[in-house]
Formats: C-alpha cells, structure tokens, sequence
C-alpha cells in the first residue's frame, strides 16, 4: 500500500530556525534519527516536504530549524530566521548564554536543472542514501516517475555536529541542499 503525498514547490519553500523547542505536531515525520556529541544532542528528522531539526545541550533545545512550505502555520516567538529557500544563502547566529553559548551557522541552495542532469543527479542520491544517517523515499506523483527523495549525512565533531540534507523535488527538476553546523564556544 502506498501513502498518498504531494510534494509542496520547491518555489514555496523556506528555512525557519528559532530558539525554543517546536510542537511534534506542526510536523508529518517519516523518518528520525538521534546524534549526541557530549552534551550536545541533534534530534533530526525528514518531514513530508523538507526536515525539522532540534540541537538540545542537557536536554534543553537551544536551536531548532525547519525546512518546510510557506504556509504551513509555525510560530513567531523566539523566531531568529525565515527565508525563502531560493537561489543560495548562509547565516550565523550566537545562541544561548554561557555555560551554553554556541554559534549556529546555516547555509543553503536550490538548483533547477535540465531533466537529463536531474536524472543523473537523482540517481547519485539514491546511490548516496544507502549510506546516509537518514533517507526517505517518497512515492512518486506519477507512476513511472521519479520519487522524491530526502537525505542527510550527519557528523558529530569535537565540539558540535554537522548536518548536509538534500531533499529532490522531481516534478520541477529542482535539488534544494543544506548544511547546519552547531558548534559549543564554550565547555558544558
């Protein structure tokens, strides 16, 4: 049995970060996967059309993202980004106080290729997701089409952790990539 899902446009994307923890149910998870490093702990999780991530240090979030539709309904409060995921953008935001005070850095880009090189491209992901810390295959909008596809590699570091996801959008020949980097400035 195959779950009926619509991919929102990749046009109609945004990356959201904030500083306090967000309600599970503003979110349709398909996937998730925990990474702690020391006291820092990547709560990471693949959503119907993007990903929401949560970085907590001794159990308290201290920044959470999203990647997800323009409407979909998410608070203002405590909200430090939103941007339109278009063309490429990076940003650093200092979080927290000591004994917690870390850096969080974002970078993201969309590409809209021709459908040749997204044919390639796709397949280099599914290649990729074997392997990956997390992939989820979605059912496809057309029977023989491509599926698309939401992947990421995570990485703990010396002292914080490390996130590439790529999410494909099919229908529009589009690949949105992204990375966060949460790093602690101080011991915990």
């Amino acid at each position: 049995m195959s779950l009926a899902h619509s991919r929102t446009s990749v046009a109609d994307a945004v990356l959201t970060a904030y500083e306090r923890p967000l309600h599970p149910e503003l979110f349709h998870c398909r996937g998730h996967v925990r990474l702690d490093q020391g006291t820092l702990r990547a709560e990471l999780r693949i959503c119907d059309n993007g990903h929401w991530f949560e970085f907590l240090v001794g159990g308290r979030t201290v920044v959470a993202e999203s990647v997800a539709p323009i409407d979909q309904e998410l608070p203002d409060h405590l909200r430090i980004v939103r941007r339109p995921i278009r063309g490429s953008r990076e940003f650093s935001f200092p979080l927290g106080r000591p004994p917690v005070a870390m850096t969080y850095h974002v970078c993201f880009q969309v590409e809209t290729v021709d459908p040749e090189v997204f044919k390639r491209l796709q397949e280099e992901f599914e290649r990729d997701a074997r392997n990956a810390t997390l992939a989820v295959r979605f059912p496809p909008q057309h029977r023989w089409g491509p599926a698309p596809l939401s992947l990421f590699d995570a990485e703990s570091l010396k002292c914080g952790i490390v996130v590439h996801a790529v999410h494909t959008f099919p229908e529009e020949f589009s690949v949105v990539k992204t990375q966060t980097l949460v790093e602690l400035s101080s011991t915990v």
